[in-house]
């Protein structure tokens, strides 16, 4: 029978050492991947929070403005917001007003919603409706077309999120 060698030369550790630094280093490289795809599903959930809020705002806004059996005054009052400026690609909400629907529901907590709304230019402003057999805007009847603008922001992180829509009521 054969004995032993007494002396051994290492190469079993040596192997073993570097396959355990091969599995260590797979294994930081899996969490790292899977911190960064939860936060982009983070950040993905958010910007789907906040599109969501902008857009109930719009709609608010969009109900709220044809609503009305007469077209509206300019104003922000009386649960709509109407502002008399000429349309720009930029969106400013300082004069507007906060998410309120009618049916009492609330917007996700940690998010302000934000809305007005203005006339979309159509002829009203030299008296002419785009359809003459609809009426005079003078005399508040033919359509109206309105600009409404929306903008959600998370209370925490101030990430926003603005949309804008246009709609339109014809009044007899």
């Amino acid at each position: 029978m054969k004995s032993m060698p007494r002396r051994q030369d290492g190469a079993t550790l040596f192997i073993a050492l570097i396959i355990l630094l091969v599995v260590t280093l797979l294994a930081v490289s899996s969490v790292r991947e899977v911190t960064l795809e939860s936060r982009m599903t983070g950040n993905f959930v958010e910007q789907q929070r906040l599109l969501n809020a902008s857009e109930a705002g719009l709609r608010e806004g969009e109900s709220r403005l044809t609503a009305p059996i007469k077209p509206l005054e300019v104003g922000c009052a009386s649960g709509y917001c109407l502002r008399d400026i000429d349309p720009t690609y930029e969106q400013t909400f300082t004069a507007s007003l906060a998410y309120s629907p009618a049916d009492g529901t609330q917007s996700n907590s940690g998010t302000a919603v934000r809305w007005y709304a203005l006339p979309a230019p159509s002829g009203s402003a030299e008296g002419a409706a785009e359809n003459p057999e609809y009426g005079n805007m003078m005399q508040g009847i033919g359509v109206f077309r309105y600009e409404v603008n929306a903008e959600a922001t998370n209370t925490s992180s101030e990430r926003t999120t603005s949309l804008r829509t246009t709609t339109a009521k014809v009044f007899n």
